[in-house]
C-alpha cells in the first residue's frame, strides 16, 4: 500500500527489537491497536509497515540497504524505544533508525516538520516502553540531533519499569498515571498533526496561480447532495443576514478585540495581572450566544418586543458565563501583579516598596552551556556565562534564580561532577526537585575572537521548548546583558517592569576585568565542582588581586573561608564586602548585612531586624524565610520557626522538603501526631522515594515502636536496596532490641559494601555509638577516629573541626583527658571571634566529665555570658544541664533536679533527660518518681545500660532484691565486654555481687 502523500512507499514505519515482542507480543498488540485508532482518526487509509516476521528475508547476508531502501521511504518513523533498542550493534538501530534519519534528512520534507500550530516536530516519533538510562538517552539524542520527545507507554511502580499493558490489574498503582488507550490516542493525534504539517508544506510549495487555490477549494466544497438540506442552509443564512446577525456579530467581535487590546495595554503599563486578558477574552467569547440572540430578535427593523427566547436565553447565557469564569479563574489573582510593602530599615528609615505577588514570580534554573567552539581556552565560559546570567537576573524581584553551582551536589550524585553534557531528562528531574518552573540549556561557539551563545528555555513540567535565541559578540558582558533582557521577555515579565526597574549591567555587579572574572570562575569550578578547596581559594584570591572591588569574589571568599576554617580571612572578606556592598543585587545585600551585624558588629538584634526587613521586601524569597527560621531556632522560639517554614510552604507548596523539616521539629518537641502528619504528607506525594519511609521509621523508632519502625525501613529498602543509611537504621533497631551480636555482624557487612567516604563515615559513626553504649570506649574511640579520618576526605574543614570538639567528650569519658584538653587547645589557636565561643564550650564539656568543680565554675559563666550576649537561646538547654551537673557534684540534688526538669521542658523530645531526673529522685529517696521516669525511658530504649543499672539501684534501696538483680544483670549483659576500668560497669558488677551474696 502506497503513502497518501506524494511518492512515498508507506505512511508509517514501525521499528523495534524482536526481544521486546517475545515476552507477551506487546508490540504486535500495540500496532494492531494503533491501526484501529488511525482508522478512527483519518478519513484516508493510512499504510503502516510492520515487520511481524523476525527476518522478512532480511538476513545478515543480504543487501540490507537495498532491501530496506524502499520500505524506509516513509513519512513517519516510529521506533519502539526500550532498554534494548539503543544498541548501535543491533539491526533495528543501524539499518532502520540511523538509516531513516539520514534518508529523511535529505528528502523534500526534511527530518523536522513545521506544524500548523507553528511548533516544529521530528518525523521520528518515539514510543518508549522503558525509562532509559542517561547513556542511552544521550546516544539516541545524538543520532536524532535533538531532544528525545515521544509518547510514554511505561508502567512505573516501586521496583517496576515495564511496558504499559492495555489491561492492567492495578492501574492506580502506576506512578505515571498513564492509561494505555489514551497513549494510543496521543500517538494517532501526533501522527495526524505531522501529516497536516506535511500537507500544508505541500500546499505552500506548489506553484498555484493567485486565486486558483481558493477556486479549487470552493469547487471541492461545492460538491454536496442536492435537496432540502442545502436549500435549508441557504435559507437560514439569508434569514440571519436579513436580521443583521452576521454584521452585528462581526461588530461585536471587532469591539471585543479592541477591548482585549486595551486591557492588554493597561496590564502591561500598570503591572496588572496578565490573567485579566484571558479573563476578558473568555468573558467576551462566553457572551456570543446572547449577542446572537439579541441580534436575531432586534436586528431587523420594527422588531421591539422581548421574546420568551430572549428572556430565558440571555440570563441563562449570563449565568453560564459567570460560572465558566469562576471555574476557570477561581483562585487566580486578577488585580495588580505587585503589592506595596512598608518597613523600617536597620538605619531607622521608613521604606515603601512594590514587590511582586507570589504567582507572578518566575523560577528559573540556569544550567551550564556546552563549549562546542573547539577552543579549550573557552572552557571556563561553559560555567561562567550561565552563572553571570543567573547573577544578573537575580537583580529582578520577579525572578527566583538558581545557577549550576547551586546544584553541584545533585549533579555529582547523578554522575555529572563537571556539570557538562547533562541529559535533558536529568535537567528536568533536578529542576522539578528544586521546584523551578523553567530551566535552560545552551552551547557556546566561537571563532577568531567572535563568540556565539545559543540559549534555550524549557518548561520544566513538559520539557517543551519555550524560547530560543542566539547571541553573538566579542564582549561577554554585553552578551550576558542582552540575554538577561531576552529571558525576562521570554518568561513574560511585565514590560513596564522591565522598562522601569533598575537593572545594572553585569559588569557593574561583577567586574570589568576579564582576568579577574576568569580567576573567579576557575576558583568556583575547583572549589564547587572538583572539590579542590585550597586551589579554588587561591584562584579566588587572585581574582580579588586583579580587581580589589570585586564584591562577588569577596562574597565567595567569605563563604568558602568559613568552610575552610580560615576565619580571619573570612572576616576580612566580610568587611571588604560591606565596603563594596553597592555592587551586589539588593536581596544579596540583606544576606551580607545580616552576617555583618551578627559576626562583625556582634549585634544580634540589628541582624534580626535586617532578616525581618529582607522577608518584608522580598516576601516570596524563600531564603529570607530560611534565615528568619534559623534565627528563631537560635532564639529557641520553636513556634516562630515553624511559622516561617509554614510560610515557605504557603508561598510554594511544591517545597516538599520543608514538610520533613517541620516534621523533624515536631518530633524533637515530642509531638508524635504532628510529626506523623507531616511525614505522611510527604509520603503521600512521593510514595516511590525511600526517604518517605525512612522518616516514618525514624519517628516510630524514636518512640520505641520498633516493629513499625522495622516495617517502614524494610519498605524503604525495597525501593533503595543499596542505601547504606537504611541498612544502618535496621542495624540500629537490632541494637535497641539487645541483639548485639547480630547488629555487629550487620555493621561489618555494611562496611564492606561502602563505596565512598560518606558511607564509611556513617558506618563508623554507628559503630562508635554501639561500642560507647556497651562501655567499650577503647574500641569506640578507634571507630570515632576512623570516622573523622573519612570525614576529612570529603567534608568542609569547619565541620571536621566541629566533630573534633564533639570527640573531646568521648575522650574525657574514656579517661583520656589529656588528649581531650590538647585537642581543645589546638582548636583554640585556630579560632577567632566570634567563632571562639566553641572553646569554652569544649573546656566545659571536658571538665564536666572530669567532675572538676573548680574549672566548671570557671567556664560556665563564660558560656552563659556568650549565650546571653549573642541571644543563642537554643543552647539554654545545655546551660540548665551543666548547672544541674555542677549542683550534683556539690551534693545539691534538689537544685539539680529542678534544673534537669527545666532542661526537659525545653527539649521534651529528649528522653535521656529522664535518666538524670530519675537519678536525682533516687538520691533524694523519692523512689516512685525515680522509678516512673526510668521505666518511661526504658519503654523506648529497653537496653540502655545506665538506666537499667540505675533502676537496679532503686529496687535494691527499696529492698526488692529480685528486681534489682534482674535489672543489674540486664545492664551487665549490655556491658559484658566493657573496658575493665569503665566505672559504671564496675559499680553495677559490685552491687550485683553484693545482692547475690546476700541472697545466698
Amino acid at each position: 500500500m502506497a503513502s497518501i502523500i506524494g511518492d512515498f512507499s508507506y505512511d508509517i514505519f514501525i521499528s523495534y527489537r524482536q526481544k521486546d515482542n517475545k515476552y507477551d507480543g506487546w508490540i504486535t498488540d500495540f500496532v494492531d491497536n494503533l491501526k484501529k485508532e488511525l482508522e478512527a482518526t483519518f478519513k484516508e487509509e493510512i499504510s503502516v509497515y510492520f515487520d511481524i516476521n523476525p527476518h522478512d528475508g532480511l538476513l545478515e547476508t543480504h543487501d540490507v540497504d537495498e532491501s530496506l531502501k524502499e520500505k524506509l521511504r516513509c513519512l513517519i518513523f516510529i521506533p519502539i524505544v526500550s532498554r534494548t533498542y539503543c544498541d548501535p550493534k543491533s539491526f533495528a538501530w543501524q539499518h532502520e533508525f540511523v538509516a531513516f534519519v539520514e534518508q529523511a534528512s535529505k528528502d523534500r520534507y526534511g527530518l523536522k516538520v513545521k506544524l500548523p500550530s507553528g511548533n516544529v516536530a521530528s518525523r521520528v516519533l518515539p514510543v518508549y516502553i522503558h525509562d532509559l538510562n542517561p547513556a542511552d538517552q544521550k546516544l539516541f539524542e545524538e543520532v536524532l540531533g535533538g531532544m528525545l520527545r515521544g509518547v510514554e507507554f511505561i508502567y512505573k511502580a516501586p521496583g517496576v519499569n515495564r511496558p504499559l499493558r492495555s489491561a492492567e490489574e492495578n492501574p492506580h498503582d502506576n506512578l505515571n498515571h498513564t492509561i494505555y488507550r489514551d497513549q494510543v490516542n496521543k500517538v494517532a493525534n501526533a501522527i495526524d498533526e505531522i501529516f497536516r504539517g506535511l500537507t500544508e508544506s505541500d500546499q505552500q510549495s506548489e506553484e498555484i496561480p493567485p486565486g486558483e487555490f481558493i477556486k479549487q477549494k470552493r469547487e471541492k466544497d461545492s460538491i454536496s447532495q442536492p435537496g432540502k438540506p442545502e436549500r435549508g442552509i441557504v435559507s437560514l443564512f439569508k434569514d440571519l443576514k436579513s436580521r443583521a446577525v452576521p454584521q452585528l456579530l462581526a461588530a461585536y467581535l471587532v469591539a471585543g478585540l479592541i477591548i482585549v487590546e486595551i486591557v492588554s495595554w493597561l496590564a502591561k503599563k500598570y503591572l496588572l495581572s496578565p490573567h485579566l486578558v484571558s479573563f476578558c477574552m473568555v468573558a467576551l467569547a462566553a457572551m456570543i450566544p446572547a449577542v446572537i440572540i439579541l441580534a436575531y430578535f432586534h436586528g431587523k427593523q420594527g422588531r421591539k418586543r422581548w421574546t420568551k427566547a430572549e428572556k430565558i436565553g440571555i440570563p441563562s447565557n449570563l449565568v453560564a458565563a459567570v460560572l465558566l469564569l469562576v471555574l476557570l479563574f477561581h483562585g487566580r489573582n486578577l488585580g495588580a501583579t505587585t503589592t506595596t510593602v512598608s518597613f523600617v530599615d536597620e538605619q531607622g528609615k521608613e521604606v515603601d516598596r512594590l514587590v511582586p505577588k507570589s504567582e507572578f514570580r518566575k523560577k528559573l534554573l540556569v544550567f551550564s552551556m556546552e563549549n562546542n567552539s573547539g577552543d579549550n581556552d573557552l572552557d571556563w565560559l561553559a560555567h561562567a556565562m550561565p552563572d553571570m546570567l543567573s547573577y544578573d537576573l537575580s537583580q529582578d524581584i520577579y525572578l527566583n534564580i538558581r545557577s549550576v553551582y547551586d546544584i553541584s551536589d545533585n549533579l555529582r550524585e547523578e554522575g555529572y561532577p563537571d556539570a557538562i553534557s547533562v541529559p535533558m531528562t536529568l535537567k528536568k528531574k533536578i529542576a522539578s526537585e528544586k521546584h523551578m518552573d523553567y530551566f535552560t540549556a545552551g552551547q557556546i561557539k566561537g571563532q577568531d575572537g567572535l563568540l556565539s551563545a545559543e540559549i534555550y528555555i524549557h518548561d520544566t513540567r513538559t520539557t517543551k521548548l519555550l524560547a530560543e535565541n542566539t547571541f553573538t559578540g566579542r564582549d561577554i558582558f554585553t552578551m550576558v546583558d542582552n540575554m538577561t533582557i531576552w529571558i525576562k521577555e521570554a518568561l513574560g515579565i511585565p514590560e513596564a517592569h522591565i522598562e522601569n526597574t533598575v537593572d545594572l549591567p553585569v559588569a557593574e555587579i561583577t567586574t570589568m576585568s576579564v582576568p579577574a572574572l576568569k580567576n573567579l570562575y576557575h576558583g568556583l569550578d575547583e572549589y564547587m565542582l572538583k572539590e579542590n578547596r585550597e586551589i579554588g581559594l587561591t584562584f579566588i584570591r587572585q581574582a580579588i588581586e586583579a580587581d580589589t572591588t570585586f564584591a562577588y569574589a569577596y562574597r565567595n571568599l567569605y563563604a568558602f573561608s568559613i568552610q575552610a576554617t580560615k576565619l580571619e580571612e573570612a572576616m576580612r572578606a566580610l568587611i571588604s564586602l560591606m565596603t563594596y556592598i553597592h555592587k551586589l543585587p539588593e536581596n544579596d545585600r540583606f544576606d551580607v548585612k545580616h552576617d555583618y551585624y551578627f559576626h562583625i558588629k556582634q549585634d544580634p538584634e540589628m541582624s534580626m531586624e535586617v532578616a525581618r526587613n529582607w522577608a518584608e521586601l522580598y516576601p516570596e524569597d524563600i531564603k529570607a524565610h530560611e534565615v528568619l527560621a534559623m534565627r528563631y531556632m537560635m532564639l529557641n522560639q520553636k513556634e516562630n520557626e515553624l511559622a516561617e517554614y509554614e510560610a515557605i510552604l504557603t508561598l510554594d507548596p511544591g517545597q516538599y522538603d520543608y514538610l520533613l523539616t517541620i516534621g523533624d521539629i515536631h518530633k524533637n518537641q515530642g509531638r508524635f501526631d504532628e510529626a506523623l502528619k507531616y511525614y505522611q504528607r510527604y509520603a503521600d506525594v512521593f510514595p516511590g522515594q525511600s526517604k518517605s519511609f525512612t522518616r516514618l521509621g525514624s519517628l516510630y523508632s524514636r518512640y520505641g515502636d520498633n516493629g513499625q519502625a522495622t516495617k517502614y525501613y524494610n519498605k524503604a529498602l525495597l525501593i533503595d536496596p543499596d542505601d547504606i543509611s537504611i541498612q544502618l537504621s535496621l542495624a540500629g533497631i537490632r541494637i535497641e532490641l539487645g541483639k548485639f551480636g547480630e547488629a555487629l555482624n550487620d555493621l561489618n557487612d555494611i562496611l564492606e559494601k561502602c563505596t565512598n567516604h560518606q558511607e564509611r563515615y556513617a558506618v563508623y559513626n554507628t559503630m562508635e555509638d554501639f561500642f560507647f553504649l556497651r562501655g567499650e570506649f577503647e574500641r569506640g574511640i578507634e571507630k570515632m577516629e576512623l570516622k573523622i579520618a573519612e570525614q576529612e576526605k570529603y567534608d568542609d574543614p569547619i565541620n571536621v573541626l566541629s566533630s573534633r570538639i564533639d570527640a573531646t567528650e568521648s575522650y574525657a569519658k574514656a579517661g583520656k583527658t589529656e588528649r581531650a584538653l590538647n585537642i581543645i587547645a589546638d582548636i583554640e589557636k585556630q579560632l577567632m571571634p566570634p567563632f571562639d565561643y566553641l572553646v569554652p564550650f569544649g573546656y566545659l564539656i571536658i571538665y564536666i566529665q572530669m567532675e572538676d568543680i573548680k574549672n566548671i565554675e570557671k567556664y560556665l559563666p563564660i558560656v552563659e555570658e556568650y549565650i546571653s550576649e549573642r541571644e543563642l537561646w537554643m543552647y539554654q538547654v545545655f546551660l540548665f544541664f551543666y548547672r544541674a551537673k555542677l549542683s550534683e557534684l556539690k551534693g545539691r540534688y534538689d537544685i539539680a533536679l529542678q534544673q534537669y526538669e527545666k532542661a526537659g521542658e525545653l527539649e521534651p523530645g529528649n528522653k535521656s533527660i529522664d535518666y538524670y531526673i530519675g537519678h536525682c529522685y533516687r538520691i533524694l529517696k523519692d523512689y516512685k518518681r525515680a522509678e516512673r521516669h526510668l521505666l518511661d525511658l526504658l519503654s523506648v530504649h529497653p537496653y540502655w545500660p545506665e538506666e537499667l543499672s540505675e533502676l537496679g539501684f532503686i529496687y535494691a534501696d527499696r529492698g526488692k532484691e529480685d528486681k534489682a538483680i534482674e535489672y543489674l544483670q540486664k545492664a551487665l549483659f549490655v556491658w559484658e565486654n566493657a573496658d575493665p576500668g569503665y566505672k559504671p560497669a564496675v559499680i553495677a558488677r559490685e552491687k550485683l555481687a553484693e545482692l547475690e551474696s546476700a541472697i545466698k
